[in-house]
């Protein structure tokens, strides 16, 4: 079964998620931006992407990713935290949660690129 090449990004900041949703296109990804989390999960039930990309600094994180792992259809799927800043502690909280990966900002538009495409050649969970 290959990787769904489809990215849900949940992000306030439109500068951000511009950036992310040209980033991902251009690298033939099929890219859903979200604004909030209203209906974040009916969202990712409907379209199972492969990856969710949420933005930390303006979401609820651990409520958005407990929906997530709790549903049948979409508890594979990757998450992805973006976050100004993250402690030790705070990343140990958060991958027990269930997020699966993150990345400081400032992004960094390759290695953004370079962490998606490694999540697509790992085996699914």
């Amino acid at each position: 079964m290959p990787f769904n090449s489809s990215v849900i990004v949940i992000e306030q900041d439109e500068e951000i998620a511009t950036l992310i949703c040209e980033l991902l296109t251009v690298a033939n990804y099929q890219v859903i931006w979200l604004i909030d989390t209203t209906n974040a999960l009916q969202q990712v039930e409907l379209l199972q992407p492969g990856l969710i990309i949420v933005d930390g600094d303006f979401v609820d994180v651990t409520e958005v990713t407990r929906g997530i792992k709790k549903s049948r259809r979409i508890s594979k799927v990757t998450v992805f935290l973006l976050s100004e800043s993250l402690s030790s502690a705070e990343w140990q909280a958060l991958s027990q949660k269930g997020i699966d990966d993150y990345l400081l900002k400032p992004l960094q538009p390759e290695l953004l690129l370079q962490r998606v495409q490694s999540i697509q050649q790992e085996p699914l969970r």
